[in-house]
């Protein structure tokens, strides 16, 4: 018999055809059997499909997500009705199930019952097993086999669980009552096949690296089984109904479940390789070596006072953020820029925070330069492709085969390392990754390489349309950064923020706020407030340091302390005079007068030294590279608290911010403070190279066994070097070039570096080999000198070199070589055949074979 339906005519037209069907053999069920309230059931008669639909909607009005639930005891007041065997026309003899257990197809009868509306309780303490779909076995039998397998999957797949369920029970309610159309039924039946496809992934053992990629996607599938929640809780009845039952919007709801559920079938297919793979996958990236210290919530990043914005500050900035990663059709690439202590750090550590907790932070990589190898740009990328192979497994996958086809990818140009590393793999991956993710690099003006910084941003915006993710970027607005950035074409209004051009009224009103937060303790007036609001301008950095010079030591003279800053004035208004002001009262009190000479020039060599060192040295290195006692230095250091950061547990100075090294070599701002950086270079050059050349021994100094060339396994050479390689050596042996290269009148260096060059360069060689530094750093510096020494040596009137500069041009270019050779074949086999190898086989012509005699070294 076949059923007429009222097509086209809406609402009414579908209660109706529910109605007809109603009258086909469907009658109450015995009130033995279900629980339904005989107000809801009727005494006689067919059931009414109205009554059965309203129940249903109103049951699912009153959870909060939408579920199928096995029929329970529920109050009087929400019905609890069956729809149960449908006319003969539609139901068929058999059909093909899916085996929850095997995945293998099978044949079953037709369920008699296609939709029970009891399913959908309110009653939050209902076993919650996922639903069937009951009208046509055939019909999403895939999505059927993966809730199947999802039940028997544990915690693995605890948060994707809960939006497939809610997606089967608005699949069984929709089935039942729509109308489809032919592009339904095709997206239906692609969605299908998905679901089939990874049941069959996920049937088999899952690796727990997958779970974060899982964890992404669910949330994504979640927000769309959001917005159909969201329709369900309508005003009226009749408003649910219809947006629940528009095919053409349920059509579009499909595909982009379609778009996440490809994604998560990419990542299970990966999952085969991982399980395989893993540990050979995990010896490739260790050859990244990644700088953990650089991650926007590492260690580090506490001992440097990076902590996220203040409550109900910075509103407006982080809004811009968020319309910027909400929309699809943005730029792929942010600049946010401002002046030193503006407050970037801090929003960047709060927009890090924020992603991470939604699962879209894909990688970052925050600059410093009081943080070792976090001011090398060579790091950066390296250290985002090793987060992003943490993130998402196909990424993972992708790299390792990259790395097992350029294993020193990591030691390229940055453009290379941008290549390889980034571009190649999200390439391979893009259809796999969700299109929201972001990657943070802060601070790009921390970096000590300024070409590399415009080679890698070069590159980034070259290729940045073609990535499947964001880069949110920031920095000062320095001339290299700042004239690359703004070459791009197209609209940027939307896409940069200068933070120091925010509205000053808002950011004076945050700048009061985190003042009041900060000075709680020391118990500051409103009017104080203002005051100091109003010094601070637009620099956050201003009331941190306020914050940090008040709150010494627990607040224990705050009171001084605080007026002490009040009563400090400026000649002109301005920020800048203001920080001018402050940074010039701190140190006008560390060097203060009733000192005896001594003491202050201690206090000034400890200070410059911090300032100019190239990585941060711990107050012992301190002390050894300035020929101090280190009670001298630490007393030294005492007053310059507020401005200079002593970690405890790893003794490291440093200064708190980019901003006050900027003010000490600014002679128009520190005045009588300022120090000349290329005289103070000269002077620790100097000293690197009298401690490289006062060591002993300057054979083997690790003690490594002669009858055995071949070095230790990594972990006890890694020892080895800690224990009998001091850091103020290691420091000597890196810096005493980049020093030297930046040093005024270096020309008057050039007799202690051929001393170094021909007594104690194979003690320079053993150090920076045995710390794995001889090739990424050993060999650049010896050009640097080499580069140096001719150009200084040809200034004069004729152009020339004097003799004495041509023995050492000579010398630097043999011990080049001599390095160069070393590299190229004895390294791998250990240190020592610097001596049993290199040394022994070197012409004696050269210079290297007069200075270094064969007989004392080979052995």
């Amino acid at each position: 018999m076949s059923i007429p339906t009222t097509k086209g005519k809406g609402i009414s037209g579908r209660y109706k055809d529910l109605e007809r069907w109603a009258k086909h053999k469907i009658s109450p069920p015995d009130s033995a059997t279900t629980d339904r309230p005989p107000a809801a059931t009727g005494a006689s008669g067919p059931y009414n499909a109205k009554t059965a639909l309203t129940a249903y909607l109103l049951a699912t009005s009153r959870n909060s997500a939408l579920s199928v639930q096995p029929a329970v005891s529920r109050p009087a007041y929400v019905p609890s009705i069956t729809l149960t065997t449908p006319p003969p026309e539609i139901n068929s003899a058999s059909t093909e199930q899916i085996n929850s257990a095997t995945g293998a197809r099978v044949l079953n009868q037709r369920p008699q019952s296609i939709l029970s509306a009891s399913s959908f309780s309110s009653n939050p303490t209902s076993p919650s097993p996922t639903p069937s779909i009951k009208e046509d076995v055939n019909v999403w039998s895939g999505l059927r086999a993966f809730a199947n397998v999802l039940n028997g999957c544990g915690k693995l797949f605890g948060p994707l669980k809960p939006s497939i369920d809610t997606f089967v029970g608005f699949v069984t309610a929709f089935e039942a009552v729509a109308e489809k159309s032919e592009d339904y039924e095709r997206v239906r039946k692609e969605l299908d096949g998905i679901f089939y496809d990874l049941a069959g992934c996920f049937s088999t053992d899952i690796h727990p690296g997958i779970r974060s990629s899982i964890i992404k996607l669910a949330k994504s599938l979640e927000q769309e089984m959001e917005l159909i929640r969201q329709k369900e809780y309508q005003n009226t009845t009749q408003r649910v109904i219809s947006a629940l039952y528009d095919v053409d919007e349920v059509v579009k709801s499909y595909r982009r479940i379609q778009s996440c559920l490809e994604r998560l079938s990419l990542n299970a297919n990966v999952n085969i390789w991982m399980i395989v793979s893993e540990e050979k996958t995990a010896s490739h990236l260790l050859q990244l070596a990644p700088t953990f210290a650089a991650y926007f919530n590492s260690a580090e990043s506490k001992k440097l006072y990076r902590d996220e914005c203040a409550p109900d500050t910075r509103v407006q900035a982080l809004e811009r953020f968020q319309v910027w990663q909400d929309d699809d059709e943005s730029e792929k690439i942010y600049w946010l820029n401002g002046m030193a202590g503006t407050g970037k750090t801090t929003l960047s550590y709060t927009l890090c925070k924020s992603l991470d907790e939604t699962q879209r932070l894909a990688a970052n990589f925050f600059c410093s330069r009081q943080l070792a190898d976090c001011h090398d740009v060579t790091r950066i990328i390296p250290t985002i492709a090793y987060q992003l192979a943490q993130f998402w497994f196909p990424f993972r996958y992708a790299l390792s085969e990259v790395l097992r086809k350029y294993p020193d990818a990591r030691t390229r140009r940055v453009s290379e390392q941008c290549t390889r590393l980034l571009f190649e793999p999200l390439y391979e991956t893009a259809a796999a990754l969700p299109q929201d993710l972001v990657v943070v690099v802060e601070a790009l003006d921390e970096c000590d390489d300024p070409a590399g910084v415009d080679e890698m941003l070069d590159m980034l915006l070259k290729n940045a349309y073609r990535l499947p993710i964001r880069f949110f970027l920031t920095s000062r607005p320095e001339q290299v950064i700042r004239d690359r950035m703004l070459a791009r074409t197209g609209h940027r209004e939307n896409f940069e923020l200068h933070l120091h051009e925010l509205d000053k009224a808002v950011v004076s009103a945050d700048i009061t706020k985190y003042l009041r937060i900060g000075l709680r303790k020391a118990n500051v007036t409103e009017a104080q407030l203002s005051i100091l609001a109003e010094r601070s301008g637009v620099l956050f950095i201003y009331a941190a340091t306020v914050v940090r010079y008040v709150g010494a030591n627990n607040f224990l003279r705050s009171s001084s302390r605080l007026q002490t800053v009040l009563q400090a004035s400026t000649s002109s208004n301005g920020s800048e005079k203001e920080m001018n002001a402050l940074y010039s009262l701190i140190l006008t009190a560390a060097f203060d007068e009733s000192l005896e000479p001594t003491e202050l020039k201690e206090i000034e060599l400890v200070l410059h030294t911090i300032v100019c060192a190239r990585d941060p040295l711990t107050v012992r290195a301190i002390a050894t590279l300035l020929g101090l006692e280190t009670s001298s230095v630490e007393i030294a250091l005492s007053p310059l608290r507020s401005v200079v950061n002593i970690e405890s547990d790893t003794d490291v100075a440093t200064t708190l911010h980019k901003s006050f090294p900027d003010y000490l070599l600014d002679p128009n701002r520190s005045e009588r403070f300022h120090f000349d950086a290329h005289l103070h270079d000269a002077f620790l050059a100097r000293r690197c190279i009298i401690l490289i050349n006062e060591t002993e021994p300057s054979f083997n100094i690790c003690g490594l066994d002669i009858s055995d060339p071949v070095d230790p396994k990594a972990s006890k050479l890694s020892s080895l070097a800690k224990k009998f390689i001091p850091g103020y050596l290691l420091y000597a042996c890196r810096y005493w070039g980049a020093h030297l290269g930046t040093a005024s009148h270096p020309h008057n260096l050039f007799e202690e570096v051929y001393a170094l060059l021909s007594t104690r360069l194979l003690l320079w060689m053993e150090v920076m080999n045995l710390t794995k530094r001889l090739q990424s750093e050993g060999i650049p510096l010896l050009l640097q000198v080499k580069e140096q020494l001719v150009k200084v040596s040809t200034q004069g009137e004729t152009n020339e070199m004097s003799g004495r500069a041509i023995e050492i041009k000579e010398l630097i270019e043999d011990a080049y070589d001599f390095v160069d050779t070393f590299l190229k074949g004895a390294a791998s086999k250990g240190t020592l055949q610097i001596y049993t190898s290199v040394l022994a086989r070197w012409p004696n012509e050269r210079p290297m074979s007069s200075f270094y005699q064969k007989s004392k070294f080979c052995v």
